[in-house]
């Protein structure tokens, strides 16, 4: 619905999408799959990106 509602709309770029929908996989492996772990080497490169994502979000919420 994100991508639907927002980035088709323009007003989040496209790579949000590709972040937002990787990381909801990431949330629905840990929370269903008992044996997925994350690795500091895959959380790591996420972490400025899912700042900036937020901040976005933020901005466009007017906090």
């Amino acid at each position: 619905m994100f991508g639907q509602h927002y980035v088709k709309e323009g007003t989040f770029p496209i790579e949000d999408a590709k972040l937002y929908s990787q990381l909801q996989t990431m949330r629905e492996k840990g929370d269903y799959n008992c044996i997925y772990q994350t690795t500091e080497g895959e959380m790591r490169p996420l972490i400025e990106p899912v700042r900036e994502f937020i901040g976005r979000v933020g901005q466009k919420l007017g906090k």
